[in-house]
């Protein structure tokens, strides 16, 4: 096990006592932690991916945008610098690209699950996988509430708190694995 995976299982431990599920409720699940994680991971990836391939646009539309200011007629007091950093912006996109053709999971969630589905014990892969999915469910809902401004108007509140209400997906497998609804109504 990496030292990595220990320290998850670990914090993953704690917060399960938390949420008072044993671990053979977790371990003989209908339809286990590790289904639900998969498919969330699946959904992280191709999320990931194109978001990379939506960088690689944005890049190069300001690389052209540089090269294309750089073409004015106007007095600059550094000659060449919009072609600098449209280059720059280029080769930001060629690494986007490449990200997004590696083999390689871009997303945090599939890292954690290819790392969790290398173990062999079904009791301790199912038991990590819970903790994953606890875990991320967490982190989203943080991140969720720390987005954004406060509102200025009791408009802004109401539309804020709404979509703060909402589910994230990663709360939405958690729940699901909770409830042992079935994988394709919870996706």
């Amino acid at each position: 096990m990496t030292l990595k995976l220990k320290a998850y299982f670990v914090i993953f431990s704690i917060l399960g006592n938390l949420l008072a599920l044993n671990d053979g409720q977790i371990i003989s699940a209908e339809i286990p932690a590790s289904a639900y994680l998969e498919i969330l991971a699946e959904k992280s990836e191709k999320k990931s991916r194109r978001a990379a391939k939506m960088g690689v646009y944005f890049w190069s539309a300001w690389g052209l945008l540089f090269y294309q200011a750089e073409a004015l007629p106007i007095n600059r007091d550094i000659p060449g610098f919009g072609y600098a950093v449209g280059t720059g912006c280029f080769v930001a996109a060629i690494a986007s690209r490449v990200r997004g053709l590696s083999k390689k999971p871009i997303s945090k969630t599939k890292k954690l699950y290819q790392d969790i589905n290398k173990h062999e014990d079904y009791a301790i892969k199912q038991m990590a996988a819970y903790d994953t999915l606890v875990l991320l469910a967490n982190s989203s809902r943080k991140n969720r509430n720390s987005k954004g401004s406060p509102p200025q108007s009791l408009e802004s509140a109401l539309i804020l708190g709404a979509l703060k209400s909402i589910s994230t997906i990663e709360e939405k497998a958690l729940a699901g694995f909770l409830k042992q609804t079935p994988l394709e109504q919870v996706f």
